[in-house]
């Protein structure tokens, strides 16, 4: 009978390598975000050991509780202006409107954009 003495060994085994697989996948994922977004992240696993109820042996479960800190990428800000009246427009109040001029396309012409 093996003898698990390591943490690798035990992790190895622990619900038949598919820990190991979760923790490598996660730590992946981390490594991604990590280098994609320049931000910090983190694989965080934590092992808890329980006796079976009403045995006097030496059983013991095992849990295992897997969780990562994947850092984001900042959504882009947008800009607003604030009125006079305290609201928000996407247009400068403070700014003067230009005199802007549509081409009628069949006859060539310039017209004044009414405003």
């Amino acid at each position: 009978m093996p003898h698990l003495r390591t943490f690798d060994e035990i992790t190895r085994l622990h619900r038949h390598g598919g820990f190991a697989d979760e923790v490598t996948q996660a730590v992946q994922e981390v490594i991604e975000a990590v280098t994609l977004t320049g931000g910090k992240g983190e694989v965080s696993i934590k092992l808890k050991f329980e006796r079976f109820a009403n045995q006097t042996g030496g059983a013991v479960k095992l849990r295992d509780e897997i969780a990562t800190k994947i850092p984001r990428q900042p959504a882009d800000p947008a800009v607003f202006f604030v009125t006079e009246e305290f609201t928000l427009t996407t247009e400068d109040p403070s700014a003067r409107t230009l005199p802007l001029r549509t081409v009628d396309e069949e006859a060539g012409e310039l017209r004044r954009q009414e405003a």
